[in-house]
Parts: structure tokens; sequence; C-alpha cells
């Protein structure tokens, strides 16, 4: 048996691409969202366009939600300065994510 020591970022991406190949996803990260309480204005913007609560993925760590390319890069933009952590995924691979 081989082993392998494998990171989460390496098997989130092995995840979407085998489960979201033909679509785009927007990976949210908690783990600093929960703790400084920074969550609630993305939530709200989610909810204004009925993706909150998502009804695809939530992990403890993090969210995967699926949408349009477009409205996941306008939601990366506006919160590209904030401490909360997106990667948007298209076709499986990571194109755009906040700073």
């Amino acid at each position: 048996m081989k082993i392998e020591a494998i990171n989460v970022s390496e098997l989130l991406q092995a995840y979407i691409k085998q489960n979201y190949r033909d679509s785009d996803v927007l990976v949210v990260f908690q783990e600093v969202i929960d703790s400084l309480g920074s969550h609630e204005e993305l939530f709200k913007d989610l909810d204004d366009i009925g993706l909150f609560p998502p009804k695809i993925f939530i992990h403890k760590d993090f969210m995967i939600i699926e949408m349009r390319k477009e409205l996941a890069t306008k939601i990366i933009n506006k919160y590209s300065k904030s401490v909360i952590h997106m990667e948007l995924y298209s076709n499986g691979d990571c194109i755009h994510e906040t700073d």
C-alpha cells in the first residue's frame, strides 16, 4: 500500500473536479468567518440572491455553492479585501480567489 501526504486544499480540489466538473462553484471557507463574525453581510448577500442557506454542500470548514461564474466573481470582488477567504472553481480548477 502506498500512502501519500495530501493537504486539505488538494483534497477539496479533487472533490470539486470529481463532483462539479461541468459547473462553476464558489467555495467559502468558514474558519475565519465564524471566529470574526464577518459572515453576516456575506450570508445576507447570498440570501438576497436565493443561495443561503446553501443547498449544495456544507462542511464545518467550508461551503460549496454552485452558481454562475459571473455572480461568484462579483461576490469575490466585493469581499476581496475582507478576512473571508473564497475561491471560484470552474470545471474543477480554481480560477479566482480573494486576496
